[in-house]
């Protein structure tokens, strides 16, 4: 008798100390990636003590409230965080272009619609741009902002259209991108929320900066 209970409190104390260790593990994951990653981190540290009953029941008990109480705010998806670019100033409401996806859908073609309204990427050296050389400004093809000018484009050798600055700060705007297993910093039009491309610490001087932008999301007016 006297052995059982002991055997019931080691298991109590060794589930205490699982649950109290996985939830600094999910506070970890909150950290890093936002509340709203710690589902996941939930399923991942269950598995991972799926021995563990009472410990896992406490962590997923204790997690859920956790994540239910995050602030509405802190749980937008990381590529709605818009990161501001330098001595950028955002355009009015009034400038903004809204359309639903449908009317998008009507406005684009398939290619464009894939690339600029569900942030698809070109293969490199198709675009239309990648080797273009007159002087000029491209501007998106959804709206129409003028985004780039032909006198920042450099040869990257990456098959996409690269420029080392904006045609104005204001008319683009920079967010976090976490997919693909990596975090990267994705372009956007700034009047209608157009996917460009990625921007990269790695472009010449004088900015250090490579905009990596698809053919497909620029038209170009030549000077």
């Amino acid at each position: 008798m006297e052995l059982a209970n002991q055997e019931k409190q080691t298991l109590r104390y060794t589930s205490l100390l699982w649950s109290s260790k996985l939830v600094l593990q999910i506070k970890l994951i909150e950290q890093e990636d936002g509340p709203g990653c710690c589902y996941l981190g939930i399923i991942r540290t269950l598995m991972m003590t799926q021995k563990h009953f009472l410990g896992g029941f406490m962590l997923l008990s204790i997690s859920i409230w956790t994540c239910s109480s995050a602030p509405s705010s802190e749980l937008k998806p990381h590529t709605q965080s818009t990161i501001m670019a330098d001595n950028q100033i955002p355009p009015s409401d009034t400038d903004k272009v809204v359309k639903t996806k449908e009317e998008w859908a009507k406005s684009l073609s398939k290619e464009e619609f894939r690339v600029l309204r569900e942030h698809g990427t070109e293969r490199a050296f198709t675009g239309e741009f990648w080797d273009h050389h007159e002087a000029g400004v491209y501007t998106c093809a959804g709206c129409g902002l003028e985004l780039f000018s032909s006198e920042t484009k450099f040869d990257s050798g990456t098959g996409w259209p690269s420029y080392y600055a904006p045609f104005n700060n204001k008319n683009v705007e920079i967010s976090r991108d976490a997919t693909l297993g990596m975090v990267r910093e994705e372009v956007h039009c700034s009047r209608c929320g157009g996917h460009m491309g990625h921007v990269f610490d790695d472009g010449p001087k004088p900015t250090g900066r490579r905009y990596c932008i698809n053919s497909v999301s620029l038209n170009f007016k030549k000077k």
